[in-house]
């Protein structure tokens, strides 16, 4: 006679499927929670290794809560509970299809009239007898997965409402989590004002997770209506605002006519928007270069240009004195100067007693010379 215990294999084989049972709730309740709009982190839970779930602004394992709200319940029961356990196995045990509750009774037998050792079930086994988990997959924007992205900024953004510029793109990151025991597909569409303007589809395995990122660029101001993984975001596009230039430097106080100078200039952006412009560098209130600008809110910074100042002598300029030029940055807004003391670019003869321009005193010795030769000629003439 063997020394198999028919009623220990009996209570093994119940406590086993009891904590499928329990596996099979912990899926579905993960399942609900990511449809009510939960996140599922990267982290896990030390108690149970079930993946935190994030959730109005608080954190938890929601296995583990599940099995504390229960014990609760079992605490101020009492005895009543533990008979309502009893009774909650055994339905648990009936509820199992006619089918399986016939193959355990048979192997039971078996085992009691041979040498054998009863095998353990695996994954496969399983799910031939009570049927796979399907696949429950779930989607959730992820945190801080509402990103604002383009020349202006590239980072996450308010949602209520989402304020963007004309010219940025707006950037989702949508969780999706499969917390059932099968491969499923999904679809996911980014709506803007009802009109699809992204999309994204594919697999994930069982048990697993990921992020796909849906985009779409605005072009114009207005208010629009977005939607995705069940979600409605109120998105407000606004024209740049206009950036400040804060001050103008240059590298060299004084150069010859003809060099360089690297003109700098200090932008900042004060709004609570990005802002964005072109600045206009300046001599003497004519153009001479432009750059543009973008800055993120609250951002700073410097912008550089070479210019030219004056002409050298010999191409078209003069080889005399002097001469203090303004060099200026201009922005859409305001503008900012500074003055530059450019060497052989000044007149070539000085200012007459009266301020007005002479002759110098170059040119008039040379008048002089040719006055006094035809006063010569003059004298010789018969």
């Amino acid at each position: 006679m063997s020394g198999f215990d028919e009623e220990a294999e009996r209570e093994r084989l119940r406590e086993k499927y009891e904590r499928d049972q329990e596996k099979r709730a912990s899926t579905q309740r993960m399942s609900e929670l990511l449809l009510k709009g939960a996140t599922m982190t990267n982290s896990h839970c030390d108690a149970c290794g079930d993946p935190i779930f994030r959730y109005d602004g608080q954190e938890f394992c929601p296995t583990c809560q599940a099995a504390g709200e229960e014990a609760a319940e079992r605490d101020a029961e009492g005895d009543a509970d533990a008979d309502a356990e009893t009774t909650a196995s055994g339905a648990a045990t009936e509820g199992a299809d006619a089918e399986t509750a016939a193959s355990v009774r048979a192997e039971a037998e078996r085992l009691t009239t041979a040498r054998e050792t009863a095998e353990t079930w695996d994954r496969a086994a399983h799910a031939e007898a009570f049927g796979e988990t399907p696949a429950r997959v779930g989607y959730a924007l992820a945190a801080d997965g509402v990103r604002a992205t383009g020349e202006y900024r590239d980072r996450p953004v308010l949602r209520d409402p989402v304020e963007l510029v004309a010219g940025e793109t707006l950037a989702l990151d949508v969780a999706v989590a499969n917390t059932g025991g099968a491969a499923g597909e999904y679809d996911l569409a980014l709506t803007v004002d009802g009109e699809t303007a992204d999309s994204r589809s594919g697999s994930v395995a069982a048990g697993d997770a990921g992020t796909e990122t849906l985009e779409h660029a605005f072009a114009e101001p207005g208010e629009y209506a977005v939607r995705v993984a069940g979600e409605r975001l109120s998105v407000v596009v606004s024209e740049p605002a206009p950036p400040s230039v804060r001050g103008v430097s240059t590298d060299a106080d004084r150069v010859t006519a003809g060099d360089s100078v690297r003109v700098t200039a200090t932008v900042a952006n004060d709004a609570g928007l990005p802002a964005g412009g072109d600045l206009a560098f300046r001599v003497d209130g004519e153009t001479v270069a432009a750059a543009p600008v973008r800055l993120d809110s609250g951002g700073e910074t410097t912008v550089a240009r070479p210019v030219t100042l004056g002409e050298p002598a010999g191409s078209g300029g003069t080889n005399g004195g002097d001469r203090e030029v303004t060099v200026s940055v201009a922005g859409p807004a305001d503008e900012a100067s500074t003055t530059v003391t450019v060497g052989g670019d000044g007149p070539v003869g000085g200012a007459t007693d009266d301020g007005a321009p002479g002759l110098g005193p170059v040119v008039a010795v040379i008048a002089l010379i040719a006055a006094a030769g035809l006063l010569g000629r003059r004298d010789h003439e018969p």
